[in-house]
């Protein structure tokens, strides 16, 4: 029975060379779905009740990926990339359901465990892990938050981003578990502690500045981005600038001032649950005498997605 460590081993190897057979960029945030189609391979994303996914390799029919289009932005990547780990292996086709509750109870198949092994070091190389860490402003990862953070501009999980950061060497096996013991839920409200309630506890909460200047980020309808600038006594009055799809349409979704910090001044915006997909500029201005540090970032709106996609 092949053993966790060496399904990681043997997983590195080959998510390693599937992406560069591919031709995608280690350093960046993986889209999986692309990936699919250029291996030449049908992606299917339709309603399954009881399946996260499956993977199709008959003799008599296309090789094929179906995903749950019920499943949220996230653990859709994660299904897919676990999908793909079937495909770059070579396996039989081969049905799965809930990928969370997987080996609970029970020891993981081995086809199970290199296909698990392969989406967490695809979606998450080492040097798109190690940006996302120079992005963020961070050398070491030191709490959940920075965690959530590095999870959300890679598109992957919470706790599946901490376990990783142990297999990266990039954490200890104590901290790993640690941090991904702490609720999710948690580590947003710690983040949210300035802005108002939001209405879909499910939704992901985005601390942004300066760093991510240039950066595409993708965020889900319904997402709170906290958008922070430099203090009011930095001598510069700063201006948001949204599209008008971002801008509000009700009390609940109103860019708000929170408040300020010792950090500087934040404002939250709830990106509108009918916002059409599409890639946004989000733009941050400094007006009056000194209006170096004005920065701007790209807001790609993503929505779980739904039908039949060929190579």
């Amino acid at each position: 029975m092949t053993s966790w460590t060496a399904a990681h081993r043997i997983a590195q190897i080959q998510a390693g060379q599937t992406l560069n057979d591919l031709g995608l960029d280690r350093a960046e945030r993986v889209d999986v779905f692309e990936a699919i189609l250029r291996a030449g391979v049908v992606l299917c994303v339709q309603p399954m009740p009881k399946l996260f996914g499956a993977y199709q390799a008959a003799p008599d029919a296309p090789v094929g990926i179906l995903v749950n289009a019920n499943l949220d932005e996230t653990t859709q990547r994660h299904t897919a990339a676990h999908e793909l780990g079937h495909h770059a292996f070579g396996h039989a086709t081969t049905v799965d359901g809930d990928l969370e509750a997987l080996g609970k109870g029970r020891a993981w198949p081995e086809h199970e465990l290199l296909a698990e092994a392969f989406a967490a070091w695809f979606l998450m190389p080492r040097r798109a892990v190690r940006r996302a860490m120079q992005r963020l402003g961070l050398t070491h990862v030191r709490t959940p938050q920075d965690v959530y953070r590095i999870a959300l501009l890679l598109g992957t999980s919470y706790r599946g981003t901490a376990r990783h950061l142990h297999s990266l060497h990039l954490a200890t096996a104590a901290q790993a578990k640690a941090w991904a013991a702490v609720p999710v839920g948690k580590v947003k409200d710690q983040l949210d502690t300035l802005a108002p309630r939001r209405a879909d506890r499910r939704s992901n909460v985005w601390l942004l500045g300066r760093r991510l200047h240039g950066h595409c980020i993708h965020a889900e309808r319904g997402d709170r981005l906290i958008i922070q600038v430099p203090p009011a006594t930095s001598g510069a009055d700063w201006r948001l600038t949204l599209p008008p799809e971002l801008a509000a349409t009700s009390a609940q979704d109103a860019l708000a001032f929170v408040g300020e910090s010792e950090l500087g001044r934040r404002f939250v915006v709830d990106v509108p649950l009918q916002a059409p997909p599409a890639v946004y500029t989000v733009s941050a201005a400094a007006q009056g005498a000194d209006p170096a540090g004005s920065w701007q970032l790209q807001l790609s709106v993503v929505s779980p997605r739904r039908g039949v996609f060929f190579p």
